[in-house]
């Protein structure tokens, strides 16, 4: 897992293996790191921000919480259509200035 740090971290696992970060590092970090309880509480208080992947439509995404479920992002139909161009609301010189291009006539912008 990619990381963030805003403060030093050091993580000493059980047999002794360290895990050492200064503040601003961005990097992988070890396995077994992210299952410590230290790790978990850095990542609660904001210390720590896990770097994810950007989610594809329909695959679930890696939230940067740990402990969290993973959601599935799911894409979503627009209600409206889009305006385009020729629909979209002109404002009254611009509507001048089309009449005067369609009549031949050079309008002064």
């Amino acid at each position: 897992m990619f990381i963030n740090t805003t403060k030093n971290i050091r993580i000493i696992s059980d047999n002794g293996t360290k895990f050492e970060a200064r503040a601003g590092w961005i990097g992988e970090i070890p396995k077994w790191a992210e299952e410590h309880w230290y790790f978990k509480a850095l990542c609660k208080d904001g210390s720590v921000t896990a770097i994810v992947r950007s989610p594809v439509v329909g695959q679930p995404l890696n939230g940067p919480a740990v402990g969290d479920p993973p959601v599935t992002i799911q894409p979503i139909a627009p209600k409206q259509p889009v305006k385009t161009a020729s629909k979209a609301k002109q404002t009254p010189v611009a509507v001048e200035i089309e009449a005067a291009e369609n009549k031949g006539v050079q309008a002064e912008h």
